[in-house]
């Protein structure tokens, strides 16, 4: 397909398929040559040239407003383009203390990219502008650093001749007649509490309101700052917001007063209370192991934490991103990362085995490894020849680059609007197959995390400002599946394992424990309150035994019989 950018050189453009990144509610996203090229569904929504004219004046490199339109073979509008950045998370990853905790991301730097997105509110302001849509899916942030946000959807901006066209009923400000400089802020309070505490200010559970009587509570100002909310065990203490910001964020969501957000933060005084974690009525709870530092993940023997890994009685430096592939012969650990787009391997003695292979992304998926690789998914052995490890690339299937996501254990692809599950496993004779099933009940969804194990795959994916959970079951050869939805869920990285018997447990963050089987033609599901399990507790196995990981000790878990 063919366009024309409307710039001073009038620079034609050849999209093809390879270049197609996702398809939303406005209409289909390309990414090339370090731009996003956004084509419109219903051409009466393309901002004018106007438009793109005032919302240039915001320029700042973390800005991605539109640069300019885009035209179809009979120069009428189709759409616009801006910058593309790189190596950039959606800002609600940070709502979750899991992902914290991997990257290592305290509290003085999650106020750091908050103050700096304040900054930038500022200056959108100081030049007549406002956000006005100012939700979680709109900001970017740098995954380096972590500090850096990055403000995307410019084009719905509210700008000194044209209005605003969008915004979300969860950051929206329903006290206010018309938007302004301080409808903004109580939008970015929104964002700031959740990356805070990890939780939206109007959730929790009230006595005198129903689970999604979201705006009812906004417009009561029945804020999780009254004594009547009950929190899941997710949410972090108050004592992690500083003084002034929690002093502002009582002001303005509990006694509806709307202020200008503090200038200076104040101190940060945590105080955690701790949890003993032991066996009850219901479940036994043993103590395996105690390490120094936060366990991030437990997989195969090893212990991670965000900078190192405990195996074979070794203490190993690692990066967050590390993993461990056993070899096919002897099932030696060699480390496995990503670095400049290239596939680095180690030993336990951290001496790099010798690879040329380029790589994106990574994952495993059955206990088999593999990478991202221009416009192919690849998977990688390690084989033992005469006492060297040679990395070998076995079955390859072709993708599309822009359009393909790896998760936990899954490979998520949207082919021109029809979402897919791509799911590699071993047949039979040993030979790795792929089905790549269709999963219709994931259009127009962002997916923003996923998890895959034996079989059960739980999504979490963001429509309409609600975040919903997909829970799929598939049979053995992944032919057939079932799909359990549920709407409005707090976002959160699904905390949930498969044993080798087939049976799964899943720990919500409403702190309740489900058991279900894999069997499609078992769908019952046992759930279990108890005071002694929360969501803090990340699952994790060890053959049919369930451990769990809890700050620095890991756990097995059992129930009593």
């Amino acid at each position: 397909m063919k366009i024309l950018i409307q710039d001073k050189y009038n620079t034609t453009v050849n999209l093809t398929d390879r270049d197609y990144v996702t398809e939303g509610g406005e209409g289909k996203i390309y990414s090339k040559n370090g731009m996003i090229y956004k084509l419109y569904s219903d051409k009466t929504k393309i901002i004018p040239k106007a438009k793109i004219d005032e919302l240039k004046q915001i320029d700042r490199t973390t800005i991605l407003a539109p640069q300019n339109l885009v035209l179809d073979s009979k120069l009428t509008p189709i759409g616009i383009t801006m910058k593309l950045v790189n190596n950039v998370e959606p800002i609600c990853k940070l709502f979750s203390n899991e992902f914290k905790k991997r990257f290592n991301i305290d509290e003085k730097n999650i106020l750091e990219l908050i103050e700096n997105l304040a900054k930038t509110i500022k200056f959108i302001h100081s030049k007549k502008c406002l956000i006005v849509d100012g939700n979680e899916m709109n900001y970017l942030v740098d995954n380096k650093k972590f500090k850096i946000p990055y403000f995307i959807d410019v084009d719905s901006y509210q700008t000194p001749h044209f209005p605003a066209t969008a915004i979300s009923p969860a950051i929206k400000d329903y006290h206010c007649k018309k938007f302004s400089p301080l409808s903004d802020w109580f939008s970015f309070g929104v964002i700031s509490v959740q990356l805070f505490l990890g939780i939206h200010p109007y959730k929790g559970t009230h006595p005198n309101y129903k689970k999604y009587e979201l705006e009812k509570r906004m417009r009561d100002n029945a804020s999780i700052f009254n004594n009547k909310v009950k929190l899941p065990k997710l949410v972090n203490d108050f004592s992690y917001i500083p003084k002034n910001y929690l002093d502002w964020f009582i002001k303005v969501f509990e006694k509806g007063q709307r202020l200008l957000p503090p200038s200076i933060a104040g101190q940060i005084i945590i105080s955690v209370p701790v949890t003993v974690i032991q066996s009850t009525n219901l479940f036994i709870i043993e103590l395996k192991d105690e390490m120094s530092d936060d366990i991030i993940k437990y997989k195969n023997g090893a212990i991670f934490t965000s900078s190192s890994v405990f195996i074979s009685n070794k203490t190993i430096s690692i990066e967050p991103t590390t993993d461990i592939l056993l070899t096919k012969q002897s099932l030696t650990p060699i480390l496995i990362d990503i670095k400049d787009n290239k596939l680095v391997l180690k030993d336990l003695n951290l001496t790099e085995i010798s690879t040329q292979i380029q790589a994106r992304k990574k994952t495993f998926v059955n206990d088999m490894f593999f990478i991202l690789m221009n416009d192919l998914l690849c998977e990688v052995d390690v084989e033992e020849i005469n006492s060297k490890f040679i990395p070998l690339i076995k079955s390859t299937w072709n993708v599309l680059p822009n359009a393909t996501k790896l998760f936990d254990g899954v490979i998520y692809q949207d082919i021109l609007g029809i979402p897919y599950l791509m799911l590699p496993y071993k047949d039979k004779n040993g030979k790795t197959c792929c089905s790549i099933k269709a999963v219709p009940e994931l259009a127009r969804y962002n997916i923003l995390e996923a998890k895959h194990d034996n079989n059960v795959i739980i999504v979490i994916g963001y429509k309409h400002s609600k975040y919903t959970k997909f829970t799929f079951k598939f049979d053995e050869n992944y032919v057939n599946y079932n799909c359990r939805k549920e709407v409005d869920v707090e976002y959160h990285i699904p905390n949930f394992v498969v044993l080798d018997n087939g049976i799964a447990i899943n720990i919500t963050p409403e702190d309740d424990v489900e058991i279900f089987s894999v069997k499609l033609d078992k769908p019952d599901i046992k759930q279990i309150k108890d005071k002694s399990i929360n969501f803090g507790m990340k699952l994790c196995k060890d053959g049919i035994n369930v451990m769990f990981r809890n700050n620095n000790k890991l756990f097995k878990l059992s129930m009593n019989k």
